[in-house]
């Protein structure tokens, strides 16, 4: 009898991108399929990969050409191309050799990518090119294996593919228009995690606030799985500050187990040029969500996305740009060079800004993104915080770690046996990225808020 074939993948890039080799295991697994520990060890590799920045996708192609350098004389183990720079490929935008690459599969063909790996397995493999899957605009996954075991934080895409269209964006080239689940897979779905032992779930869209199944919008989804027993945490990512309402901050408010950390990319400060990116809104547009979000959510904490360097910022733009980053006073913020895409808008643009000035400003953002980052931080010590108990903490094994409702990381002393569990913590002492407390013991005397 043949031992069970064996896969290994390796994920590069969003939550999208994690949650989609979720998906690609269960799959995998349902065909008999078992886990290899390391990519040398596996029958198919595969490499699932973001293109949203120059760098990300050259990342991939050298992980690719290092995997294909395993190959034996058969020409296995299989190796596999998915994700955005997939579908890319697919689509003729890819910028890397594929030589050594077995099956590109796009982001819309994984419904059928595991069966034809399985056939291909038993064939000894030739210096044809590679196999490249069909990328279907309408794929969202919803039928896919249950669950099973599952992780303590999982994602759930509630929809797919993007119709903004922004400037500098890849998503609707790669994943295709969006597109919402049904609303009871979704729940399901959830309800499968739960059995399985999750008990936080992220839920994802390109742009998660738009979702719509017949009558049902985003703030019924919130509510739904608001509904189901044993989940703890709800959070998503990444509504879109145009589509982002008052409806969705009250359902927010109302719904106690979804978190009060609320990601909205920004990516400019300035109006001339978010109208260059085509986001949809202004400055004052921006301001008015965040301080309805505010308002309406005390203690919320907001993180957002900011690019420097979009073509036509000039220096009066960036200047503004960061006058209105201080101005909002975000609690954590990613922060990137822009990266020249082919096939975007952006990329044909006058104005393209040299590196050295990106790099300059992007030092500057970051000075000031680092001042309010350690502001918010600092109002945490003394606080009590509610921790959900991820495992040990990386850096220092004696001690556990998790997050907080408003996302922040915790590090405590504490015995293993607290893992998966929620714990009240008094915060003592903070850095940049994470806070350091004391677990308070039931029935502990206390006070201030719980962030």
């Amino acid at each position: 009898m043949c031992p069970p074939r064996s896969f290994f993948i390796e994920t590069l890039g969003c939550q999208m991108n994690v949650y989609d080799s979720e998906l690609l295991r269960r799959r995998f697994q349902s065909y008999g399929f078992r886990p290899a520990p390391s990519a040398d060890r596996a029958d198919v590799i595969l490499v699932n990969a973001c293109s949203i920045r120059k760098r990300a996708e050259a990342r991939a192609w050298a992980r690719l050409s290092q995997y294909a350098g395993l190959k034996g004389d058969n020409g296995h183990p299989l190796v596999v191309l998915c994700g955005c720079v997939a579908s890319r490929v697919v689509k003729g935008l890819g910028e890397g050799e594929v030589s050594g690459v077995d099956v590109v599969a796009g982001c819309g063909s994984y419904d059928h990518l595991v069966a034809i790996l399985d056939a291909q397995l038993g064939v000894r493999r030739g210096p044809n090119g590679p196999l490249v899957l069909a990328d279907s605009p309408t794929a969202t996954y919803h039928e896919m294996p249950a669950a099973g075991e599952a992780p303590l934080r999982a994602f759930v895409s509630i929809s797919r593919g993007c119709d903004s269209h922004c400037a500098y964006c890849v998503v609707p080239s790669a994943r295709g228009p969006h597109r919402s689940r049904p609303l009871r897979q979704i729940i399901d779905e959830v309800a499968a995690l739960a059995t399985g032992g999750t008990q936080e779930v992220t839920l994802l869209g390109q742009n998660v606030n738009i979702y719509r199944d017949g009558a049902a919008g985003f703030c019924e989804v919130l509510r739904a799985v608001n509904e189901i027993p044993s989940i703890a945490r709800i959070r998503f990512t990444s509504p879109h500050p145009r589509d982002m309402t008052g409806e969705v901050l009250r359902t927010m408010a109302a719904c106690e187990r979804v978190c009060e950390h609320l990601h909205l990319p920004l990516q400019s400060g300035s109006d001339p040029v978010l109208e260059a990116m085509g986001r949809g809104y202004t400055t004052s547009d921006y301001r008015g969500v965040v301080d309805e979000a505010r308002r309406i959510l005390p203690g919320v904490a907001i993180s957002t996305d900011l690019m420097v360097g979009f073509p036509g910022e000039t220096d009066d733009r960036f200047e503004a740009s960061l006058r209105f980053v201080e101005e909002m006073a975000f609690d954590a913020a990613f922060t990137f060079k822009y990266s020249p895409r082919p096939g975007t808008a952006a990329s044909r643009l006058p104005g393209q800004v040299p590196e050295e000035v990106k790099g300059a400003r992007l030092e500057r953002l970051l000075r000031v993104q680092n001042r309010a980052t350690d502001a918010s931080n600092r109002r945490l010590v003394g606080q009590r915080a509610d921790v959900l108990v991820e495992g040990l903490d990386r850096r220092k094994p004696s001690l556990l770690t998790g997050r907080t409702r408003t996302n922040r990381l915790v590090s405590f002393e504490g015995p293993d046996s607290l893992v998966g569990t929620l714990q009240t913590v008094r915060i003592e002492s903070v850095g940049r990225w994470i806070a350091f407390g004391r677990r308070v013991e039931e029935g502990a005397a206390g006070g201030g808020e719980r962030p």
